[in-house]
């Protein structure tokens, strides 16, 4: 596994635990548009990962995480764009993981 995609969730432990376990060359998350934008966060969970000897790229995809029907089309369309992944459904809201089924 190449890829690994994320739902993000508000426990930040939930946001990295399979990404220390898996350690894929890259992490999609899939999150609210606010916490794609977000620099200090998206810097710190780079600098954490860092540190913990976990180098990885980070992608941060923006979509509402209540809109299962929007968070299923983001879904297929980084499915299709990410041939050797998997989703990691530990994590995200309701809506969110309806949306991977």
């Amino acid at each position: 596994m190449k890829t690994l995609i994320e739902l993000y969730d508000p426990s930040p432990i939930e946001n990295v635990l399979a990404t220390l376990v898996f350690q894929p060359d890259e992490m999609v998350m899939i999150c609210p548009p606010e916490t794609a934008n977000d620099h200090m966060l998206k810097k710190a969970l780079r600098d954490f990962l860092a540190y913990l000897k976990c180098p990885v790229k980070l992608t941060f995809i923006p979509v509402s995480m209540l809109d299962a029907e929007k968070t299923g089309r983001v879904l297929l369309e980084v499915l299709d764009s990410h041939k050797d992944c998997a989703i990691d459904i530990s994590g995200g809201t309701d809506a969110a993981l309806f949306a991977t089924i």
